[in-house]
């Protein structure tokens, strides 16, 4: 019986686990969680995730802006054109059209009567400065800050700024008959962002109209 019991003690003697210094050491390290500098390791991960995630969000309403802008510049310019071709055997009309150089930021805006109506009886000038009135409120409306320039030119290229040119080679409405005459061209520009402002390339860009519509010349 003896026997018996001093076996079995020696058996759960021999079973009971036994611990090194490694293991003691390791199970301690393992209790003491994160240290101070993988906390802020990871925060820095996480910021410039997030950094990186506004940056994209930020060029995607850019951009969208500056699709809306394209967009509503050439809806305005596209009805502009139809109207200058209308008043292609009218030079009053096309020396009023000819002469416009606009500023959205204006106050003032080129006055005249409503000459849309079925019973408006209205002069070829009056028309003229109806239309012009028109396209400045809808300017305002739709491109703040926006310039609309109409005029002859060339080249409305300008090759040492390699960007379009607000100048214009023919202001004249009515060339002589046996000169060459120039297109005219439908001319608006706004604002753009800048994100470097030392770059003299994107502020020469900032300074050009943005989109250029040509029309057809006019043998008048």
């Amino acid at each position: 019986m003896s026997g018996t019991i001093l076996f079995m003690v020696a058996v759960s003697i021999i079973s009971l686990p036994i611990f090194t210094p490694s293991m003691v050491s390791s199970s301690r390290y393992s209790a003491r969680g994160f240290s101070l500098i993988e906390v802020m390791v990871a925060l820095l991960v996480l910021a410039i995730g997030v950094l990186g995630m506004l940056m994209l969000q930020m060029t995607s309403l850019r951009t969208s802006r500056e699709t809306l802008m394209q967009s509503s510049a050439l809806q305005l310019a596209t009805d502009i054109a139809e109207q200058l071709k209308g008043s292609a055997r009218s030079p009053e009309m096309l020396q009023l059209f000819l002469q416009l150089d606009y500023v959205a930021t204006a106050s003032t805006m080129t006055g005249g009567s409503d000459c849309y109506g079925v019973d408006s009886a209205c002069s070829a000038t009056e028309i003229a400065a109806s239309a012009i009135r028109e396209w400045q409120q809808r300017l305002r409306q739709m491109l703040p800050g926006s310039r609309l320039k109409i005029c002859r030119d060339a080249s409305p290229w300008q090759t040492s700024r390699k960007s379009m040119r607000w100048e214009c080679d023919d202001a004249s409405a009515t060339p002589s008959a046996d000169s060459a005459m120039s297109p005219i061209w439908i001319k608006i520009g706004w604002p753009v962002a800048i994100s470097s402002p030392s770059s003299a390339a994107l502020r020469a860009l900032n300074t050009a109209p943005q989109l250029v519509l040509p029309v057809a010349a006019f043998a008048l």
